[in-house]
């Protein structure tokens, strides 16, 4: 129908211009990685100083080395 399957999304755009992209993301990752409490509710993240509770940069950490089975 589209030819490459992420066409249609690259021709996306919204009503003010704002272009969308996507792209596949082909790696491998491990099943039965568990993310501990304190990890889950606490993630890095930085509020902006107008309405914090909804506008905020989540930052990329360190990820702890998976053994591969």
């Amino acid at each position: 129908m589209f030819g490459y399957p992420f066409q249609s999304i690259a021709a996306t755009t919204t009503r003010t211009g704002l272009r969308m992209s996507a792209a596949l993301n082909a790696n491998i990752y491990p099943t039965g990685v568990r993310i501990g409490d304190a990890e889950m509710t606490a993630p890095p993240v930085t509020r902006h100083a107008l309405h914090g509770d909804r506008n905020y940069a989540l930052h990329q950490q360190p990820c702890p080395a998976v053994p591969v089975a």
